[in-house]
């Protein structure tokens, strides 16, 4: 239904951002990245910072979970820039989450450090409350 009203609005960038969620979706089933790589090309190209935003957090913490800390670690400094220049503090924090998670996973004790101060800062932004319990359970797994 989204791919399609996402073709009927063929200017702007509702129709990239309708095939890149489609394309997590069948990235997070299947994984198969391929589908997910041109639809975030595409965006690109339409220049949708906040759409790509919350398309490569999502995906990069799915590459967290699936233990692929490089492919994680690209996505959410991409993500991150996005997030940083349109002030989207939630896409923010779930870009420092997905980086502390994957430089933990890789055994790169300096950058986690970094992120996690990251996320520390974030403490009183305006942060939806499921991302910042993402952020809790980060620094207090057990909790």
């Amino acid at each position: 239904m989204l791919i399609e009203l996402g073709e009927k609005l063929r200017e702007g960038s509702e129709r990239p951002f309708a095939h890149a969620l489609d394309a997590l979706c069948h990235y997070a089933i299947t994984d198969d990245a391929g589908p997910l790589q041109a639809a975030l090309e595409e965006l690109r190209a339409t220049d949708a910072k906040h759409r790509l935003a919350y398309t490569l957090t999502r995906a990069a913490l799915l590459d967290v979970e699936r233990k692929r800390p490089a492919a994680a670690i690209a996505r959410a400094t991409e993500a991150l820039t996005y997030a940083e220049v349109l002030d989207r503090a939630t896409e923010v924090m779930l870009a420092h989450v997905a980086l502390a998670c994957a430089h933990r996973a890789a055994n790169d004790t300096a950058s986690y450090s970094k992120h996690a101060a990251a996320l520390a800062s974030l403490e009183g932004a305006p942060v939806a409350g499921w991302a910042r319990a993402r952020a809790a359970a980060l620094t207090n797994p057990r909790g």
